[in-house]
């Protein structure tokens, strides 16, 4: 006690520069406490007064003796003790998350410290999406990304998708000229047939070398021309070749005279049929040479026949009886060649057309 009074005494000496009312004292010069009489504080109240609700501590008492305090625990469920302050410890985001039943994407949460937060709870992995419900769920990929992932260039086919669902797929046709799908789906070239490949080179006939749909440069057979008259062209293209008139007269069943025929290209043609070459033959209106007999003067005449009757074969080569008319002279008679000759009369006729009765006379 005597101890502290003097300290207590010291504390109010004189002033020797420092604080007014203070009086420096050397730690050397500082009599130790008598313990012994000394009644130091209990922990709480050290606690207490340095303030410090929890945790360990390390103090000087009244009894000025440097003392290692328990300042108690915390008795929040979630607390923890910082600094000797019982501070609420929130849980972490992916507990809030978890309790949410939260795989994904944002939320606002009120923690166990009762703060209302803004929580990631994170991202999807490679072919999930987080959905409305914050969970991930996976993201069916497209047609074009299923068949490049199985390899198939083209055609239709079902098969499972990327999230393991059964898929009818449509991977789209072949690009390539003449590439046709294979049941594999792949692009395979398909050349095409002769008559195709004529008609996209607009050839109608003949042989002709070309590149094909596949490239590949071969030899094609258009066919041959089908209309009549009709020929194939170095160009490989049917035309129509027109006959001659006379056998375009013929295929009528024209003999002779002028006509008008459409020929076997279409074509109105003029035409010529010829002329009737028969003796006696004319060309009728249906251009038919048909023989037209003579008269029976015609035909005596053309026989040289002057009288009489006669049989004749005319130019129709009919066998015909014609008059041949009689001789007009005087004394004139037919004779057996149709010849009109001259008969005199007997000198007994003659004496008696010029009335003479007798004597000699010269008439």
């Amino acid at each position: 006690m005597a101890a502290l009074m003097l300290l207590g005494a010291a504390a109010c000496g004189a002033d020797d520069g420092g604080e007014p009312g203070l009086v420096q004292i050397a730690a050397h010069e500082v009599p130790t406490p008598d313990l012994g009489s000394c009644l130091p504080e209990a922990d709480d109240v050290l606690c207490a007064a340095a303030d410090r609700a929890c945790g360990p501590f390390s103090a000087t008492d009244r009894c000025g003796r440097q003392r290692q305090l328990a300042c108690g625990t915390c008795d929040g469920a979630y607390d923890a003790c910082v600094e000797g302050a019982c501070v609420c410890e929130p849980e972490a985001d992916a507990d809030l998350c978890a309790a949410a039943a939260a795989e994904c994407g944002a939320l606002q949460r009120t923690d166990r410290c009762g703060q209302r937060r803004a929580v990631a709870c994170g991202a999807c992995p490679d072919g999930e999406a987080c959905g409305a419900d914050l969970r991930c769920a996976c993201v069916p990929e497209t047609d074009e990304a299923a068949c490049a992932r199985l390899g198939w260039a083209c055609g239709r086919g079902t098969a499972d998708d990327n999230c393991g669902q059964p898929r009818d797929l449509d991977c789209g046709g072949c690009d390539g000229q003449g590439a046709v799908c294979t049941d594999d789906h792949t692009c395979d070239c398909e050349p095409a047939p002769d008559a195709e490949l004529c008609a996209a080179l607009g050839l109608e006939c003949g042989a002709r070398t070309a590149a094909d749909s596949c490239g590949q440069v071969r030899e094609i057979d258009c066919g041959a021309c089908a209309g009549p008259r009709e020929v194939c062209t170095d160009d490989n293209v049917c035309a129509c070749v027109p006959s001659a008139d006379d056998d375009l007269c013929a295929a009528a069943g024209f003999a002779c005279g002028p006509a008008t025929l459409v020929d076997e290209c279409g074509a109105d043609r003029v035409l010529d049929c010829g002329a009737c070459a028969g003796p006696g033959e004319v060309c009728t209106d249906d251009h038919v040479c048909a023989c037209v007999p003579s008269a029976d003067d015609d035909l005596c005449a053309a026989a040289g026949f002057a009288c009489g009757p006669a049989t004749l074969v005319d130019e129709c080569g009919a066998e015909r009886e014609v008059d041949c008319g009689a001789c007009a002279g005087l004394g004139e008679v037919c004779t057996d060649d149709h010849v009109c000759a001259c008969v005199p009369s007997a000198d007994d006729d003659l004496c008696a057309a010029a009335g003479f009765a007798c004597g000699p006379a010269t008439l």
